[in-house]
């Protein structure tokens, strides 16, 4: 009953932090969305394909973070889509994970970006 409880509690702390990223406005999102993903440690043939998605649907215009992070699990669609199975997208959803600790607005930058 313990391990329900401290479950719960921590999905309500995910869920505040998921919340919180509609509060942060990002000003260039695909330079956003390519360093937060690579500060996870995402492939970056998978970021590259989840920058071409947000771009193709949602254009360069500002958006919250909350978009963002959103978009970023898209990555492990398109690693199962690519023959990834069971551990490695478990990995993958973790690091997907931890991108709600980050400072979003660290990563918010303009201009062109190096790899």
């Amino acid at each position: 009953m313990f391990a329900i409880a401290v479950f719960i509690f921590f999905c309500r702390g995910l869920d505040i932090r998921v919340t919180k990223l509609m509060d942060i406005e990002i000003r260039n999102p695909l330079n956003c969305l390519k360093l937060v993903m690579k500060r996870i440690g995402v492939r970056k043939k998978l970021i590259n394909e989840v920058a071409e998605m947000f771009e193709a649907q949602n254009g360069t215009d500002p958006c919250t973070a909350h978009d963002l992070y959103f978009a970023i699990n898209e990555a492990c669609f398109f690693a199962a889509c690519e023959g990834m199975q069971g551990h490695g997208i478990i990995s993958l959803e973790e690091q997907v994970t931890r991108a709600l600790a980050l400072n979003w607005k660290e990563y918010d930058v303009s201009g062109a970006i190096k790899w």
